[in-house]
C-alpha cells in the first residue's frame, strides 16, 4: 500500500516555464506488492528519493516529452495505486486520469495527430479538446463552445481578401487547458497556432465574391428606388440585349452611363429615366449594378414614343472575374463558401504551418 508523502507548509515559489515536464510523486509503506515494483520504477524517467522532513519517504519520477513512454509505464505500475499519486503537469497539479489521457494523446497518437487536422477524418479540425478550431468543408456557420469552423474568425476585406482575426483565434485556443498541458499541442503557443490560418484571396480559394449594399447606400438609394423599375433609351434601336443582362451604372461627364456588366467602350443610353436619389448615388462615385427586366415605350414630350429598356436595381451581385473589389465603394463584400480544390490547398496550408 502506498502511504501519502508528508505535508508541510511551503511558500509558493514564483512560477517559471521550464518547459513541459510531469512529475509524479508518492510515498510508500514497506508492503511487499509496492516493493516489487520499485526497481521498475527506479528506471522510469529521472528518479529520486526523498526524505520527508517527518522521516517519510517520498519518490518522484520527473519526465521530459522525449519519454513520454515511460511516463505512461509509471502509472501502469502504479495503477492499484492511481488516487495516491500527485501529479503535477508543467508545475500544474492534475489528477492521474488527466496526466493519462494527457500521455495517450501525446504517445500513442502522435502518428493519427487528431489536433493537427489529418486527412481523411470526417471532420478535419485542429486544436486541442475544449478549443477545435474546425477546417473540413461543410458546418460553415459552426460557433460552439468548443468547436468552432476557421471561417467564423474570418471576414472579407474591400480588397476581396478573406482575413483572419489572430488575436480571436490564439483567445479561442487559449481556453482549452489541454493544450498547455499536451507536450505535442500545437496551440501551446496560442499565438503561434494563429498566425498559421493565413489569409487568402477569396477567388484562390474559387469562390465568388459578392457585393451586398450596407444599409447606408440603400438609405441613400431610398426603398422606392430600389423596388421600382426604372428605364434607358438606348443609343440606337436595333442594340440587341438580352432577358436579365446584368448592367452597370457610373457617373460620367455629367450624365448617366450604361454599360453591360464587365464591358466597357462607349455608354449604351442615350437617356436614362433613374429618380433623383440615384443620381445623387451616382454623382457621390458609387457605381450601380442593375438587371434587364424587358422593354417597352415610353411617351416623350410631344406625344412620341421611344423604345425604352427597363431595368431594377441590383444590391446584391456576383462580382465578375474582371471586376476589382475596390470599385465597390458603399458595398459590403462577403463570400459563399464550398469545397473546391482551391480551399482544400489553403487547409494543408494552415496545417502545415502549425507549431
Amino acid at each position: 500500500m502506498i502511504a501519502d508523502p508528508a505535508e508541510t507548509e511551503r511558500e509558493a515559489p514564483v512560477w517559471a516555464d521550464r518547459g513541459w515536464y510531469l512529475a509524479v510523486e508518492y510515498g510508500v509503506l514497506a508492503r511487499d506488492r509496492f516493493l516489487r515494483r520499485l526497481d521498475a520504477l527506479r528506471a522510469l524517467g529521472q528518479f529520486k528519493e526523498l526524505l520527508e522532513p517527518g522521516g517519510a519517504i517520498l519518490y518522484r519520477n520527473l519526465f521530459r516529452e522525449d519519454r513520454l513512454k515511460e511516463a505512461w509505464e509509471l502509472f501502469t505500475h502504479l495503477r492499484p495505486w492511481q488516487d495516491r499519486l500527485i501529479c503535477t503537469l508543467r508545475g500544474e497539479r492534475v489528477d492521474a486520469k488527466e496526466a493519462q489521457d494527457v500521455l495517450w494523446c501525446a504517445a500513442f497518437l502522435g502518428a493519427e495527430a487528431p489536433c493537427r487536422g489529418p486527412a481523411g477524418k470526417r471532420t478535419r479540425a485542429v486544436g486541442c479538446e475544449g478549443a477545435r478550431v474546425v477546417l473540413s468543408p461543410g458546418d460553415w456557420d459552426l460557433r460552439e463552445a468548443e468547436r468552432r469552423h476557421a471561417l467564423t474568425f474570418a471576414h472579407v476585406d474591400a480588397e476581396g481578401t478573406l482575413c483572419f482575426d489572430r488575436s480571436e483565434l490564439a483567445s479561442f485556443a487559449a481556453r482549452s487547458p489541454r493544450r498547455g498541458r499536451c507536450p505535442r499541442s500545437p496551440a501551446r503557443d496560442p499565438a503561434a497556432f494563429a498566425a498559421a490560418f493565413v489569409d487568402a484571396p477569396v477567388r484562390s480559394l474559387e469562390w465568388p465574391l459578392v457585393a451586398e449594399a450596407t444599409s447606408a447606400l440603400r438609405k441613400a438609394l431610398g426603398a422606392k428606388a430600389v423596388e421600382a423599375e426604372h428605364g434607358f433609351v438606348p443609343r440606337d434601336e436595333d442594340m440587341a440585349f438580352g432577358l436579365h443582362d446584368s448592367l452597370e451604372l457610373t457617373w460620367e461627364r455629367g450624365s448617366i452611363a450604361v454599360r453591360r456588366a464587365g464591358e466597357r467602350g462607349s455608354s449604351l443610353a442615350r437617356e436614362v429615366r433613374v429618380p433623383r436619389s440615384v443620381e445623387r448615388v451616382l454623382r457621390d462615385g458609387h457605381l450601380l449594378r442593375a438587371v434587364r427586366m424587358q422593354e417597352g415605350y415610353a411617351r416623350r414630350k410631344g406625344g412620341h414614343y421611344v423604345l425604352e429598356h427597363r431595368f431594377l436595381l441590383s444590391t446584391r451581385l456576383h462580382l465578375l472575374p474582371g471586376d476589382r473589389p475596390a470599385r465597390f465603394r458603399g458595398y459590403r463584400l462577403t463570400t459563399y463558401p464550398r469545397a473546391t480544390a482551391g480551399y482544400a490547398a489553403w487547409v494543408e496550408r494552415v496545417v502545415g504551418g502549425m507549431p
